[in-house]
């Protein structure tokens, strides 16, 4: 006896074998079932635009369709749904041909019985359900191999991109004192240094996705956030544009990065304003949860646990269910051309992962526009960061010597330039291997090395460890333009005084190494 209520659609023609499956289906299920009874593939078809079931009986010679044909029209419009051929004939032949394109089990009509009526229905069921929890988790494994790969691209690619940054940027600092008597270079030139600025924002966000941004995590508070966002929300969607605020007062706090809980508000936003362009009404809301269940939803499946969970609804058109398994993928967007990189949700979702949460969308239905809901592991306890006063020393200048060690020639040129400028004297190595014997002959007046990590050869903290061996008591400053080497197996803050992640300004450099060598070091001469 199955333990759940069954709804049947019987496809059968013959109203002495309809009467026999009605009694067999009496004796292996009792009162268990609904049937309904359609003695056309016409009808069939229709029932099933209006109607659902849990599994067919069908018979494959009807007065408007005879053999394989009667099925691949229904399955094809209820490919969901179980089908069990039933055959007067005893066509095996047919019968395998039919469950070779998705019939789950054939039945000959002159050997049934009720009970084995009964099997083959619960089986047929079994084996659906079964069928396509596979099917879901091979889609949601395809999907993580394809993020994950498209991820390990776009942190190749901010790497390589966040090399010329720091040279764009640092050219932009050494031209503008020189423009400033110019009005029109000094215009161009800030133009190309907001540009730089501009794309190495779109790097970070790169990074982001593919999980790779640098984090700085700490309790939050997203109640807090939220509110301190408020006006810059406003500022940044129209007057159509209605927003509500709903803010559970015992949400709890989080353990992330503050500035990466902001960007998810602020994309999700964006993303919910774009989708309402005639206007409508945005609403955020916050709310705990603690749940002891898995909570499944699209593209994430929520485990048990507890939960600061919140949610950006708007009123819009909503998103195909055919786009949906798509969005969070990096550059794909449904917006004109010019209107969006593509990037927004990709940042979301990759955030999400790093701060190890999970994202819902859901679309239409009970929802009148969509729903993003982001949840992230609610942190037990209020833990409270102690304020410390930090006082700002003006940048310094200095004398000493350094050597700078730096696989890409635009890059090294425009950094020993700019420390040139800061009095500093810059020794340049290609590689480690040259470095080591450039400091070899220079050890005595070298005050800080800076070398960056990925280089042909030996890589920055091999050459840190090599150089250490040397002199202990050297100090270095390894630069990465890729941020997963701040959290990379090989790094050892021992060996290293300071890690600085590419893009950097001048004032950063410049401040890093003072801090590095420490004020109250005599400067060694060139």
């Amino acid at each position: 006896m199955l333990s759940q209520h069954v709804n049947i659609l019987m496809v059968e023609d013959n109203p002495g074998d309809a009467q026999l499956l009605q009694e067999y289906l009496n004796e292996g299920l009792g009162s268990g079932y609904k049937i309904t009874h359609c003695d056309r593939l016409g009808e069939a078809l229709s029932y099933l635009d209006r109607s659902d079931c849990d599994i067919i009986l069908l018979d494959l010679s009807l007065p408007d369709s005879r053999g394989l044909p009667t099925f691949l029209n229904l399955h094809g419009k209820a490919s969901d749904i179980p089908i069990v051929i039933l055959t007067g004939f005893d066509d095996e032949s047919l019968a395998a041909q039919a469950m070779q394109r998705g019939a789950q089990d054939y039945l000959p009509k002159n050997s049934l019985d009720g009970q084995q009526l009964a099997r083959t229905i619960r089986y047929a069921i079994d084996r659906k359900q079964w069928e396509e929890t596979i099917r879901a988790r091979e889609e949601r494994i395809n999907r993580m191999q394809k993020m994950e790969a498209i991820g390990r691209l776009s942190g190749g690619i901010a790497h390589n991109f966040n090399n010329i940054l720091t040279a764009i940027i640092g050219n932009c600092e050494l031209l503008l004192p020189r423009v400033v008597s110019d009005p029109k270079a000094l215009r161009y030139t800030e133009a190309i240094q907001r540009a730089a600025q501009r794309a190495s924002s779109l790097t970070r966000e790169l990074m982001a996705f593919c999980r790779k941004q640098p984090m700085h995590p700490q309790p939050v508070q997203i109640n807090d956030v939220i509110r301190d966002m408020e006006q810059l929300l406003h500022g940044v969607i129209s007057k159509e544009i209605a927003f509500t605020f709903e803010l559970d007062k015992d949400l709890g706090q989080i353990l992330a990065d503050p500035v990466q809980v902001e960007q998810i508000i602020l994309n999700l936003v964006l993303n919910a304003r774009d989708a309402m362009p005639e206007g409508g009404k945005i609403s955020v809301k916050t709310t705990s949860l603690t749940t002891t269940q898995p909570i499944d939803g699209q593209p994430d499946r929520v485990p048990a646990g507890s939960y600061v969970v919140m949610s950006v609804v708007d009123t819009g058109k909503g998103i195909d269910p055919v786009v949906i398994p798509h969005i969070f993928e990096p550059f794909f967007t449904t917006k004109d051309e010019g209107k969006g990189t593509g990037l927004g949700l990709a940042t979301v979702y990759g955030i999400c992962k790093q701060n190890h949460g999970f994202i819902h969308v859901a679309s239409g239905g009970a929802v009148s526009g969509t729903a993003f809901t982001i949840y992230l592991p609610r942190q037990a306890g209020e833990v409270r960061i102690a304020e410390t006063e930090t006082k700002r020393e003006p940048a310094h200048k200095g004398s000493e010597t350094l050597l700078l060690v730096e696989d890409e020639s635009n890059v090294s040129s425009v950094l020993a330039e700019l420390l040139g400028e800061q009095g500093y004297n810059v020794l340049i190595a290609e590689n480690g291997e040259e470095a080591l014997a450039l400091f070899q002959k220079n050890a005595d007046r070298i005050a800080v090395v800076v070398s960056d990590i990925h280089m042909p050869g030996i890589n920055g903290y091999e050459f840190a460890r090599r150089l250490k061996a040397l002199a202990p008591n050297t100090k270095i400053i390894l630069i990465s333009g890729n941020a997963e080497d701040r959290a990379s197996k090989e790094r050892d803050d021992t060996l290293v005084a300071a890690l600085l992640p590419k893009p950097f300004s001048s004032q950063t450099l410049t401040k890093t190494i003072r801090a590095v060598i420490g004020p109250k070091q005599a400067n060694k001469k060139a």
